[in-house]
């Protein structure tokens, strides 16, 4: 199975793909569901996309009036997209509380 690596690069603990494009002139249909990724527990897995970006916010006034978190947590699955594995661990050193994604 071949994974696309996305322009964007999450700093997370333990991810498995590097930064390896300078641009993203994807659009919605080229974004794949699945991002690989180790999750917190060293199990190889698949993170979904829309859990990794979170919501998007509805104004820049929005935007700016978030607060960073320390440590984002979304579920890490199989590879069928379904099946819950583990957790996938987002660290942000300068960030404050923790956002737990996890369904």
């Amino acid at each position: 199975m071949r994974i696309a690596v996305p322009a964007w690069c999450v700093a997370a603990a333990l991810i498995a793909a590097g930064c390896t494009e300078l641009t993203d002139n994807r659009t919605d249909e080229t974004v794949p569901d699945l991002t690989e990724a180790i999750c917190a527990d060293g199990t190889l897995g698949f993170v979904r996309n829309d859990d990794l970006n979170g919501e998007t916010p509805k104004s820049p006034a929005e935007a700016a009036s978030q607060q960073i978190p320390a440590k984002i947590i979304i579920s890490c699955f199989a590879n069928d997209g379904a099946t819950e594995i583990g957790v996938f661990e987002i660290i942000n050193p300068g960030g404050v509380g923790t956002v737990d994604r996890t369904r």
